[in-house]
């Protein structure tokens, strides 16, 4: 191409224009552009702890540009940022099952994928009591025990055991669903109640499940027909002009001496508790046949 002598200058002119704009502009279209990336997602994101209100998190940088910050979310809404590489997320409701992320961020706000676990809280406090039990029957009743049965119950969680009242105060506990009540009196009637109790502590209530028993009759012990075993050792330890001091050794018996009678010649004259006693108002010089039995409380000698 071929330029008039006095077109050069207008053709300086028109590229010093065009190199203005290009300048303005950017590069032409097509050129290949360079672009910082943004920073990368965390990983090995895991929860470390949880209470009934809380749940903790921590994860791991990735990358080689390290973040500003970390966004974090619950549910898929954003609950707050960090610096740290850990977080505690609060304010939770007990037995509640969460989805927890977290993203990275950098300078320019730029933000990397995110990455999410699910987490649990603690379970919720147990404040529900067993179902009261029911169904209460007695049986084998004998003179000193009864025997109490009932059905199964329930509860929310689980029934630990049973607690066991004998009218009205507590005299043990069982995970059957029997227990036979001992040392009682026989002929006498007495509350038997139970109430359910659950590993939190909760405890139904026991008066509405109550039951009255009567012991079996008192039955009348044997008769005593065995005597004593007779004193022995039986001797005078002293005497003056009116009176004979003996002794004796204690008789034996199956239930037990009640006392002993002494006699002058064959008739009995006096009793006592001991193993002595002194004849009295005898006359100076005498001779007298003395003696001693021993008796129970049923009268035998």
């Amino acid at each position: 191409m071929k330029l008039a002598a006095n077109s050069f200058p207008r053709s300086v002119a028109l590229l010093t224009a065009f190199t203005a704009i290009a300048a303005i502009i950017g590069p032409a279209a097509g050129a290949a552009r360079t672009r910082t990336p943004g920073p990368s997602a965390p990983t090995s994101l895991a929860a470390t702890a949880s209470t009934q209100t809380t749940i903790s998190v921590k994860w791991t940088t990735s990358g080689t540009r390290l973040p500003k910050g970390y966004g974090l979310y619950r549910d898929g809404t954003s609950v707050g940022s960090t610096t740290n590489t850990s977080y505690t997320f609060a304010g939770l409701a007990c037995g509640m099952r969460y989805t927890l992320a977290v993203d990275a961020y950098d300078n320019s706000g730029r933000r990397s994928s995110k990455v999410s676990i699910t987490a649990s809280t603690a379970a919720c406090p147990d404040t529900q009591p067993p179902v009261v039990p029911s169904g209460l029957t007695t049986s084998a009743i004998a003179q000193t025990s009864v025997k109490l049965s009932w059905a199964a119950t329930t509860d929310n969680v689980g029934v630990a055991g049973y607690n066991l009242y004998r009218n009205g105060a507590n005299v043990g506990s069982t995970t059957t669903t029997s227990y036979t009540f001992n040392g009682l009196v026989c002929g006498t009637t007495y509350t038997l109640s139970l109430s359910a109790f659950d590993a939190a502590g909760n405890e139904s209530d026991n008066q509405y499940a109550t039951t009255t028993e009567k012991t079996n009759a008192c039955t009348p012990p044997p008769a005593d027909t065995q005597a004593p075993t007779t004193p022995g050792s039986f001797a005078a330890s002293g005497s003056n002009g009116t009176s004979i001091s003996v002794s004796w050794a204690p008789s034996t018996d199956n239930v037990g001496v009640t006392g002993y009678t002494v006699y002058r010649e064959g008739s009995s004259v006096g009793a006592t508790g001991g193993t002595s006693y002194t004849y009295s108002g005898l006359t100076c010089g005498n001779i007298y046949t003395l003696a001693v039995d021993a008796i129970d409380a049923a009268g035998n000698r």
